[in-house]
């Protein structure tokens, strides 16, 4: 059973610039073998996954891990979303949220992609949320980030020590986020820059983050570019240059890796959408659904 909760095409005619927005809330509840699997949408936004009970099976680049009741776990923008249940009664409570720095908010926390032990799912945050994801006003708009932050906030309490111990990690993560845009940083670039060996700062990098710093830097980039290829008329060939990529061939088959469409055709696809709203809210189901 799915309880799915979308907001409104209320967003783009307020007058309120804010770093993302709440896309959708709501929960899964499977028996043993049911679930839901990537489908040829790309998805656009990221979603936060909180075990209530049972067991799932989650997949992310064809690596499986297991959630138990308490645990969390996080998928980003361009990543296929499948899970399915391995125990009867299984049920998650999930919250998307998209927009210029929904990525980079997500990132910032330097959280690993499975948080186990995380505590007991907060159902009455995501309750708020689902109770006013329709609500366009700006005030309604400003609190559903509050709520977003308070429910990362409470995910993150068990790990405070392990975040701790992993300093290495978290100057690496943010070393990536504000340094992306130079071209010439890449892995041997970020292992001069904190004096380690490349070999330790993969191993630690990818125990933490469940990738290894040169996906993650160029999840970074290719976000980036995803932004501006939706939201400004910049030139394919400039936003490739902000991005910190090589060229537009080297930014277009980044961005054909991950939408299955070069820049060009991602950014009319996009507008085309935004311009015929029946369009758009008709794919606002199956995307959520096929979350």
């Amino acid at each position: 059973m799915n309880e799915i909760s979308l907001r409104k095409d209320v967003y783009e005619s307020i007058a309120v610039s804010l770093p993302f927005y709440l896309h959708s809330v709501g929960y899964h509840s499977y028996e043993a073998g049911e679930g839901e699997y990537p489908s040829m949408l790309v998805n656009t936004f990221v979603q936060l996954i909180w075990c209530v009970s049972g067991i799932e099976e989650v997949t992310l680049y064809d690596r499986k891990y297991t959630l138990q009741s308490g645990d969390f776990f996080y998928y980003l923008p361009g990543e296929d979303h499948s899970y399915r249940a391995i125990s009867s009664l299984w049920k998650h409570r999930w919250v998307c949220f998209d927009g210029p720095k929904a990525a980079d908010f997500m990132m910032s926390y330097g959280y690993p992609r499975h948080i186990r032990n995380a505590g007991t799912c907060p159902e009455h945050l995501f309750e708020r949320l689902t109770e006013t994801v329709a609500l366009g006003d700006p005030f309604q708009m400003r609190m559903h980030i509050s709520i977003l932050a308070e429910i990362l906030a409470l995910a993150g309490m068990s790990k405070k020590r392990d975040l701790e111990s992993e300093p290495l990690v978290r100057r690496c993560v943010h070393l990536i986020q504000t340094s992306f845009q130079d071209p010439r940083v890449d892995v041997n670039y970020l292992c001069d820059k904190l004096g380690v060996h490349r070999a330790t700062l993969t191993r630690s990098f990818h125990q933490a983050m469940h990738r290894t710093p040169g996906e993650y830097l160029l999840a970074v980039r290719a976000h980036h570019g995803m932004t501006l290829l939706c939201g400004t008329n910049q030139s394919v060939s400039e936003i490739a240059k902000r991005c910190g990529v090589g060229g537009i061939a080297r930014f277009s088959r980044l961005i054909r890796r991950i939408t299955g469409s070069s820049p060009v055709q991602y950014r009319a696809d996009h507008r085309r959408e935004n311009e015929n709203p029946e369009t758009a809210s008709a794919h606002l189901p199956d995307s959520v659904d096929d979350l």
